[in-house]
C-alpha cells in the first residue's frame, strides 16, 4: 500500500485482566497505480486483514506502513517466529535483528536508512510472563520498545487514542471493557482519518488461545458504535444549553 505519507492504519493491543489480551485494527489498504491517461496516481481502497498469527507459539503480528511492494511483513515475521523451538521471554533483541535483516534484504542499496521506517510491526507474545507487547520499527538500524499495558501501532497520534487514556486502558481492565475501548478507538480513528483508516478486525486472547471475532459480530459492534457516537455528540452539544429558572412573581 502506498500512503504518500498520509497516515495509514491504526492498531491497538491491550493487556487485560486475567492475562487476556485484545488486539484490534483497521482493515483498509490503499494501492496506487498510474493512470494511462494522465499519469496521475489512482488510489484504490480494499479491505483485508493486516495481521498474522502463529499457531505454534500463539504470537500475533500486525503491520502498519508501506512495506516492500508484493510482500507481507506480518506473515514473514510470524513464519520466522514459528520456526523457532523456543521464544525468549524478552523479545526485543530478536525482533531488532529480524528487522535489520529484513531491511537489508529488501533495501540492499539503502545504506542510510534515514527517514520513515520501512514498516512498523506490533507483536503480541501472550505466553511470556513479562513485556507481552512489542513495537518494531523496521529500518537499517531497527528500533523496538515493549509494554505490559497497551500499545498503538500505525497512526499513533490519531486523536481517537484519547479513549485509551480516558478509559484507563493501562490499568488492565476486564476483557469486555478492553474490547469496547478497542472498538471505540479504531472506529473513531476512522472518522477522524477516513482516508487512511477504515474497517475493523478484532481478536481476543483468553484461556490460552486466540479467538477471532466473526464478521457478523464486528458488523453488530460497528452499528452499536454508530448509535453511541450520535448519543455522545448530542450529549456534548446539550452541555451548552442554559436552563433558565423563571423569576418568582
Amino acid at each position: 500500500m502506498r500512503s504518500n505519507r498520509i497516515p495509514m492504519t491504526i492498531q491497538v493491543a491491550i493487556c487485560s485482566a486475567n492475562r487476556s489480551i485484545v488486539l484490534a485494527g483497521d482493515t483498509k489498504v490503499r494501492t496506487s497505480e498510474l493512470s494511462i491517461s494522465d499519469r496521475e496516481p489512482v488510489s484504490t481502497a480494499v479491505n483485508r486483514s493486516k495481521m498474522a498469527f502463529s499457531e505454534r507459539h500463539a504470537i500475533a503480528v500486525a503491520m502498519a506502513g508501506d512495506g516492500p511492494v508484493g510482500t507481507d511483513a506480518a506473515a514473514e515475521l510470524t513464519s520466522y517466529l514459528s520456526t523457532l523451538e523456543r521464544i525468549p521471554d524478552f523479545l526485543g533483541p530478536l525482533l531488532k535483528k529480524w528487522g535489520d535483516d529484513y531491511f537489508r534484504k529488501h533495501r540492499p542499496g539503502d545504506e542510510s536508512g534515514q527517514g520513515y521506517p520501512l514498516c512498523s510491526m506490533l507483536v503480541v507474545n501472550p505466553s511470556t510472563s513479562y513485556c507481552r507487547l512489542w513495537k518494531l520499527r523496521v529500518n537499517r538500524e531497527s528500533t523496538e520498545e515493549g509494554s505490559e499495558r497497551y500499545m498503538v501501532n500505525g497512526h499513533a497520534n490519531n486523536s481517537a487514542v484519547f479513549w485509551l487514556e480516558y478509559m484507563k486502558a493501562d490499568k488492565k481492565p476486564p476483557l469486555e471493557e478492553s474490547l469496547g475501548i478497542a472498538i471505540a478507538t479504531i472506529g473513531l480513528a476512522s472518522e477522524i482519518n477516513n482516508y487512511g483508516v477504515g474497517g475493523l478486525e478484532l481478536h481476543e486472547y483468553r484461556e490460552g488461545a486466540w479467538h477471532h471475532w466473526p464478521n457478523e459480530e464486528i458488523e453488530r459492534a460497528e452499528r452499536s458504535l454508530t448509535v453511541v457516537q450520535g448519543q455522545i455528540k448530542k450529549a456534548v452539544i446539550g452541555l451548552g444549553n442554559r436552563h433558565v429558572t423563571p423569576n418568582p412573581a
